[in-house]
């Protein structure tokens, strides 16, 4: 996580993790009014969209002062993200392995080699 550039009375619990776009303010809004709610949450995006131009200039500064972008698939506001520092939990637990049928614990027991798969494709002298 990267530790947010703020004003010193707001720097405490405030953390961004660019690789996931994610941005944590865990500061209490128990109390505020709706205008104080929305001018944390402008300086919050506001903060994020700091690191992610700034990101984006020293990106530019890689590539050089005529740094042209000659893919299509690129604008000239796009941004290689860092990897992500958060790991987030699953919505699901994870896949279970397939169960062994019948002959494959057979052949395990017994020490027997998978055969490979005979290919459908017969050999032409011609071609």
């Amino acid at each position: 996580m990267v530790e947010v550039d703020h004003p010193a009375e707001v720097k405490l619990n405030k953390q961004m993790d660019l690789g996931q776009l994610i941005y944590e303010d865990s500061t209490s809004y128990e109390g505020i009014t709706r205008e104080e709610f929305a001018r944390r949450t402008a300086e919050n995006l506001c903060a994020v969209y700091r690191s992610l131009f700034e990101l984006k200039r020293t990106q530019d500064l890689k590539h050089g002062e005529d740094g042209e972008i000659l893919e299509y698939s690129k604008s000239a506001m796009s941004v290689t993200l860092p990897k992500p520092t958060t790991v987030l939990p699953r919505e699901k637990p994870a896949p279970k392995g397939k169960a062994m049928t019948k002959w494959e614990k057979f052949r395990e027991q017994k020490g027997i080699a998978p055969r490979k798969k005979r290919s459908r494709l017969v050999f032409d002298p011609i071609t």
